[in-house]
């Protein structure tokens, strides 16, 4: 079954509960669209295929935020160079951004750190054999 299939097999409540959720809504809110009791939204919730496809959703709504934020990423540095570069700039100003700008590379450090060492071990994994989590076995 496609994502698409488990998508068209939930029912309409469910579908815009589901989307509710992706939304941003709490489950509350969602069973309030959707039509439905807390409890019921609790049980949907819980079920693998609503589960299933939450996740896909949440995940789809993350990827488009990315790409929307990578578009504006160089016009986010600009800024922040130019705060701390320029004269008229207060020195709250510039210390905000020097301070933004930090944690940022600091951030983007401690995650390049991080995948460099999952690699190294997913690398020595592949070496005695074992599988990563990523491999279609038998079963896949």
């Amino acid at each position: 079954m496609t994502q698409n299939d488990a998508l068209i097999a939930l029912s309409r409540p469910q579908r815009t509960a589901l989307f509710a959720l992706i939304s941003g809504a709490n489950q509350n809110e969602a069973a309030l669209v959707a039509g439905c009791s807390l409890r019921t939204m609790q049980r949907w919730v819980a079920r693998p295929d609503f589960k299933a496809a939450l996740t896909t959703g949440v995940d789809v709504s993350m990827s488009v935020s990315v790409s929307r934020l990578s578009a504006i990423a160089d016009t986010a540095i600009t800024v922040l160079s130019e705060t701390m570069t320029k004269e008229s700039s207060t020195v709250s100003q510039r210390l905000r951004a020097a301070n933004s700008t930090l944690n940022h590379v600091l951030k983007l450090a401690e995650l390049h750190s991080v995948l460099a060492r999952i690699d190294d071990i997913e690398r020595r994994l592949d070496d005695v054999g074992a599988p990563t989590g990523d491999d279609s076995g038998p079963e896949g």
